[in-house]
């Protein structure tokens, strides 16, 4: 792990308590980075990795597709990465939708969010999403990052 935060992040990523972990922080400071080294220890298969960082952004099925996929995985407790999340309108509804379903059937899954505009991620989180949710904050470079590195 590249980053002095990311022992932290790495804390959250089997989450025991089953909520929703938000990874958010400015562009550009390592949030994809840093989810796709812990996915490099995730077995083949039981995982799924999605960016909604497209030409033209992506509706609320985008979210329920990759959700669809990843609880269809043959593992115990499968891990979906859903990037730029804030991307996609309404996405807080859609993510509070599926993830109040997965409790009622008592699917367990990991989900991480990651996202990089604060207000639209806050707003979501604040509308939609409480109670449901850690959030896990990736700032710019600390003083120690920057004093070990140079």
């Amino acid at each position: 792990m590249s980053r002095i935060l990311s022992r932290f992040v790495q804390n959250h990523w089997k989450d025991p308590k089953n909520l929703i972990q938000v990874l958010m922080g400015p562009r550009q400071v390592g949030k994809t980075t840093l989810i796709t080294e812990l996915t490099e220890h995730l077995s083949e298969g039981s995982f799924l990795y999605a960016s909604a960082d497209l030409p033209s952004p992506p509706t609320p099925d985008f979210i329920i597709s990759h959700w669809s996929k990843v609880r269809a995985l043959k593992v115990e407790k499968p891990t979906l990465v859903l990037d730029e999340i804030q991307k996609i309108p309404r996405w807080s509804e859609t993510v509070k939708m599926l993830w109040d379903e997965d409790q009622r059937h008592k699917k367990i899954m990991n989900i991480w969010l990651l996202g990089s505009s604060a207000i639209l991620i806050e707003k979501g989180l604040s509308e939609s999403l409480t109670g449901r949710f850690e959030l896990n904050f990736l700032p710019h470079w600390i003083f120690l990052e920057c004093e070990k590195t140079f």
